[in-house]
């Protein structure tokens, strides 16, 4: 059975010594009327700081969600993402700072459950320490992977349950790795 050597410090990724990107492509078959377009790709990685971020939340639904950003046009390859983030203000919280839960997603949360129709998960539910330490990344099959095109936005969606209406302020950041498939008609 053959190993293979992996190793990676992204875009750097090597397999058995053999550095990937390094300009060798594939070879089409010319012979048999076949015409290779070859296109580099790069992975791109995006990382947002948030420095007091507020996430207003409502009494009667416990839940909020602030968009982080806006995906490119095109199809996407997510290949990983992290979440690093500290709760440091909690306003209408009838719990301590445990029980806050956040998710990232490619839209905004409609229930506690995160469980929203045509949604993708990129980090499910990660659920904060005493401290309101909240620290992860996919844990299988979220996301990474193929991201249709039709999947524009990216949300940091929280979950809490709170008495009266009120906000979550968060500071940390949150990185997201993609590469940029781009138009599919293109």
């Amino acid at each position: 059975m053959h190993k293979s050597k992996v190793r990676t410090s992204l875009p750097n990724l090597e397999v058995d010594g053999a550095r990937l990107g390094s300009g060798r492509a594939v070879t089409a078959n010319a012979a048999g009327g076949v015409r290779l377009e070859d296109r580099s790709l790069a992975v791109r990685r995006a990382r947002f700081r948030l420095d007091s971020l507020s996430v207003a939340m409502e009494a009667d639904d416990d839940f909020g969600s602030v968009k982080l950003c806006d995906l490119p046009d095109g199809n996407l390859i997510i290949v990983g993402a992290l979440v690093d983030l500290v709760a440091v203000g909690v306003d209408g919280s009838a719990a301590g700072l445990d029980s806050i839960d956040v998710a990232l997603g490619t839209a905004s949360v409609a229930s506690t459950t995160f469980a929203n129709a045509g949604e993708d998960d990129i980090v499910p539910k990660l659920d904060a320490d005493a401290g309101g330490v909240i620290q992860g990344g996919p844990t299988g099959t979220e996301a990474l992977g193929f991201l249709a095109a039709s999947s524009d936005s990216v949300y940091l969606n929280v979950v809490d349950v709170i008495t009266a209406d009120g906000a979550i302020e968060f500071t940390g950041w949150v990185e997201l790795l993609y590469i940029d498939l781009g138009d599919p008609a293109a």
